[in-house]
Parts: C-alpha cells; structure tokens; sequence
C-alpha cells in the first residue's frame, strides 16, 4: 500500500469503528461523569427538532418501528429505518410525529429498561436514571416507567 493510502485506509478504519453519533456520545459522556449514579440527560440533545422520542431494543425492525410511531408506508421509506441489530438500541427522535433523527446506540454503551421501550418520551421528560447491573454495566430506566413498575409489583405483593 503506498503512503497516500494509509490517510484513506484510516478514515475508513475511524468511520466503521468510531464513537457513534451525537447521541451516543452524549450518553456515554453522561455516564462516565456521573460519579453518584443519578442519571442521563437527553433533554440536551440538539443539531436536530425533536420533541418526542422513542427507544426500540434489539430485533426490532421497521414495519414494526413505523406502526409504533404512527408512520403511513412512504413516511416510514423515507425515514430510512433499518432492522436493530442484536447489540444496539434504536433512538428515533420526532418533532409533531414526524422522524427527524434516529441513531442505534450500542449496548455496550448502556442498556435501556424494558419499561420504556417503544413508548413515547416527551423531551421534557427524556431524563432517565442510571442503574449499575450486578456486572457494573449501566441501564436507564425513565421515571415515570420506574414508577409505574414499582407500583405494580407492590399492587402484585398485596394481591398474594
């Protein structure tokens, strides 16, 4: 390989294996900062209108994404969704139920809880808190879900 390959062999290195998009930096910056485990921030999120978004785990696929969000066929072409492979999660970002951004973010960044998942967050409420698993690895759950999910369980715990 002659030595003007090597700049272009790097950029190509960097672009399959880079940092992720905006959000995933975001996340990932947010989580190795946080010192007391309280949570992530994505009201800060910008570049792009949003005022809603949605979190969609592993295998999902776009059919499945574009009827959870309320997209019409050529809504859902355009917004150019791909299947959720097994190691990402999906980020779609709406503004007046229109997709303006979407970004898979590894898991090996964080998980998300399955409470929230394909459930609409509106941006005022896309604060989520940091939970550590038994392995240290970080997952976020959003309040309201936590909530929600405690409050089962303890309606379970009396029925019992």
């Amino acid at each position: 390989m002659g030595f003007f390959h090597y700049p272009i062999a790097v950029l190509l290195i960097l672009a399959l294996f880079g940092c992720g998009g905006p959000v995933s930096r975001t996340i990932d910056a947010q989580i190795k900062a946080e010192s007391g485990g309280n949570g992530v921030d994505l009201r800060q999120v910008s570049g792009f209108d949003w005022d809603k978004l949605l979190v969609f785990g592993p295998y999902s696929y776009p059919t499945q994404i574009c009827h959870e969000i309320g997209l019409s066929a050529s809504e859902c072409d355009n917004a150019k969704l791909k299947d959720v492979d097994e190691g990402q999660h999906l980020i779609v970002f709406l503004v007046g139920g229109r997709v303006t951004y979407h970004e898979e973010v590894s898991r090996r960044i964080v998980n998300f809880d399955e409470d929230i998942l394909a459930k609409p967050i509106a941006k005022s409420e896309a604060m989520f808190l940091l939970e550590r698993g038994s392995g240290g690895s970080p997952y976020l759950m959003h309040p309201m879900a936590s909530k929600r999910a405690l409050q089962l369980k303890r309606d379970e715990g009396a029925h019992l």
